[in-house]
């Protein structure tokens, strides 16, 4: 506020000609906080504290086993820092619950094959794991130099595309801290991709918990500028268990438009792959969806609602399950301040769970700003939700309380997270995605071919063994 003293709009003289004013005090609405879930593990439960956890003396709902594995090393790394950080990652997986029987991984050096690609070495540890007499291959650790975007964009696309074994990328610099906390995330991911289930909430979800659901996220992420006449990636994800905690995506290159094009037959696969992990099929449908702006709600609902539709007759003839349909928005300039100070977080910001869902929403629709986490930095954002259409009945604080209590399922790390799960998995699977478009390239098999004035561009497939992994996670 005393940026906006300071800035004078009181003596304005282009203000005052169209008889506008600018308020020197904030809109004062009221607001709720809900409670937060209890997270619960195989040995012990935890009720977060400010949106956050910890994993220490905690074991994993689900402890996958990992009995074949390797590591790439691409950067300046003595293999004495390598074996020491695989010892630490051994050692916390272990205590996790993550079983990582292989303690010696087979290890290749860049140093090993002078001048060869990011692809070569990949493809030979990849031949040596199938040659051990430890099962197939499970995964491949790649340790890079730094965080850049084009090795990584190389080892994806290898493993995802080309290979079909779940990579776990680690700069350089963390292998040789080897922080414990560090290698507890790393093994966080590493469970979800060998198809564990690291944790799942103590409490019912609304809906979710007492009747088959599927939670569907969707988003279409366009090309940035600065990228050229790039293709848009669509992305669908589906949870797969009563806990919403195991989900699998789909993904696909499509012309720059604002709905997803191929919805119907993403749709159409999901179910199906709910139905063979559940053997039921879902009997409600919850679909967020991300990336539409507010002028075209109307245009992405009608498509989008007949594609469910058209993907529950694609599945059965006499199959058509009520949905309710959210839009979610974190593009907005809506900011929020507790007016008590003893009401915000250790940051000064609005504390995790708080909804806003009185005065300063749109009194003709059913929408609320969220708060879901807890800002590391600078002032927290809520995300915006919408509901355009709710078959399902679902009362204001039954849909509320589902998309904070989602949050808590993010599977990467031990926070809530500020966007509800599904479309936060949605924007990773995405985001992963366009690493796989090729332009003029021969590589891998394709599902199209996108021209224009100055370059093609060819979209690998996601490889069919990793079609029901969290390869993006």
């Amino acid at each position: 506020m005393d940026q906006i003293r300071q800035a004078g709009f009181e003596n304005d003289p282009y203000l005052a000609a169209f008889g506008m004013n600018v308020g020197q005090r904030l809109i004062t609405t009221e607001a709720r906080v809900m409670d937060p879930p209890a997270v619960q593990y195989a040995n012990v439960s935890e009720r977060p504290s400010g949106g956050q956890w910890n994993l220490r003396g905690k074991k994993f709902v689900e402890g996958a086993r990992l009995r074949n594995w390797g590591v790439v090393v691409f950067a300046s790394v003595g293999e004495r820092d390598v074996r020491g950080f695989i010892r630490t990652v051994v050692d916390i997986g272990c205590k996790s619950g993550l079983a990582i029987e292989d303690h010696s991984p087979y290890i290749i050096h860049m140093n090993q094959y002078r001048g060869a690609q990011v692809d070569e070495l990949m493809k030979v540890c990849f031949e040596e794991l199938e040659m051990r007499n430890k099962g197939p291959p499970q995964l491949i650790m790649a340790i890079k130099q730094d965080k850049g975007v084009e090795s990584y964009g190389k080892i994806k696309r290898m493993s995802d595309t080309v290979l079909g074994i779940p990579s776990q990328c680690i700069v350089s610099t963390n292998v040789r801290a080897a922080k414990p906390q560090y290698c507890a995330n790393v093994c966080l991911k590493i469970n979800m991709k060998l198809s564990g289930k690291n944790s799942i909430l103590r409490e019912p979800l609304p809906l979710v918990s007492s009747a088959p659901t599927i939670i569907i996220g969707g988003d279409v992420e366009h090309p940035r500028s600065g990228m050229g006449f790039r293709p848009s990636i669509a992305s669908v994800v589906a949870s797969l268990d009563r806990y919403s905690a195991k989900y699998v995506a789909r993904v696909a290159a499509q012309k720059t438009s604002g709905d997803i094009q191929f919805l119907p037959h993403m749709l159409r696969d999901l179910l199906l792959t709910y139905y063979m992990n559940t053997s039921r099929k879902p009997e409600h449908v919850i679909y967020y969806r991300d990336g539409v702006s507010e002028g075209r709600f109307y245009d992405i609902l009608q498509t989008e609602m007949r594609a469910l539709r058209k993907a529950f007759k694609m599945t059965s003839e006499d199959y058509n399950p009520p949905v309710t349909f959210i839009v979610v928005n974190e593009r907005h300039h809506m900011r929020a301040f507790p007016v008590n100070p003893r009401d915000a977080d250790r940051k000064g910001n609005v504390m995790p769970g708080t909804v806003i869902d009185t005065g300063i929403v749109n009194p003709h629709r059913f929408d609320f700003y969220l708060y879901g986490h807890s800002g590391i930095q600078g002032t927290t954002v809520p995300a915006h939700y919408t509901v355009l259409h709710d078959e399902n009945k679902m009362s204001a604080e039954d849909v509320q309380r589902l998309t904070y209590h989602l949050g808590y399922t993010y599977a990467r790390c031990t926070r809530s997270v500020s966007l509800v799960t599904p479309v936060y998995y949605a924007h990773l699977a995405a985001t992963r995605a366009r690493l796989f478009l090729n332009e003029g390239s021969n590589d891998s098999s394709t599902v199209d071919s996108y021209n224009s004035n100055a370059s093609s561009f060819e979209f690998a497939e996601l490889h069919r063994d990793l079609q029901n992994c969290m390869f993006f996670i």
